[in-house]
């Protein structure tokens, strides 16, 4: 039985979509906005880029199958490219939560900027971590999950003023993706993750922060979660031990 490695590909497939996502967005809102400001309906751009999410969906479904559920401590070994991964959220997160200073309006913003404090700080000590060769507790990627949560409601208070849900649909569901990503990290280091959904996730996370960066205020953010995303994946679909193909117990050979 071969080592399944369609999800290699899937990582730079992923990533591609949602460079040209970006793209795209960045087409529809120079050449698709209408004298009252809001995007033209059926404008080509926003077709294209509601094919290509589909697109993108439909491959992460399936070519996320064959990777087996199952969790293993050496699944997510700690290597010098997570540790990369998790400052590049701790200074994503960091720069953002400083940036937003004296700027909460609600004891909800206010909770969320603590969280961003405390986020920023705990990728950090996750990147050291992963540097010195050891595992991060998970309790590190628990409070970025709740952090990434919390934000979300936030965060959605104020785009649901908006009139139109294209303005700030790829920013929600890039706050979801990354809630679930941080859930999954966090569970890998409670011995309890599942590697398919570790990768459905976290390359869904990668595609819509891409699109996301296209006028979001917190884009650092969103450009170094995405980097932690990416970089936070296996290099392999089992980096530690043999990938298996569901339905057969046997390791998989080369």
């Amino acid at each position: 039985m071969r080592v399944c490695t369609k999800p290699i590909q899937l990582k730079y497939t992923i990533l591609a979509a949602g460079v040209l996502g970006l793209v795209l967005r960045t087409i529809l809102y120079a050449t698709g906005i209408d004298g009252r400001g809001l995007l033209e309906a059926g404008h080509w751009a926003d077709i294209a880029l509601w094919i290509l999410t589909g697109g993108a969906l439909a491959v992460l479904f399936f070519g996320t199958r064959p990777i087996a559920s199952a969790v293993s401590q050496d699944d997510l070994p700690a290597s010098p490219l997570r540790g990369i991964g998790a400052f590049a959220a701790a200074v994503g997160i960091g720069i953002t939560t400083i940036s937003e200073f004296a700027t909460f309006s609600s004891r909800l913003m206010l909770i969320v900027w603590l969280l961003g404090l405390c986020s920023a700080v705990s990728m950090a000590l996750a990147g050291v971590a992963y540097l010195r060769g050891r595992k991060p507790h998970c309790l590190l990627h628990a409070v970025l999950c709740v952090y990434f949560a919390l934000r979300m409601l936030s965060r959605y208070r104020m785009w649901s003023a908006t009139p139109q849900l294209q303005d700030y649909c790829f920013y929600l569901m890039a706050y979801a993706s990354l809630m679930l990503t941080a859930y999954h990290r966090a569970a890998f280091g409670a011995g309890m993750g599942s590697l398919r959904s570790l990768w459905f996730f976290s390359l869904g996370t990668v595609y819509l922060c891409c699109l996301s960066l296209k006028g979001a205020a917190d884009y650092v953010l969103l450009l170094g979660c995405g980097i932690w995303a990416f970089a936070g994946l296996p290099a392999e679909t089992g980096e530690g031990r043999a990938a298996q193909v569901p339905g057969d117990g046997s390791p998989a050979e080369g």
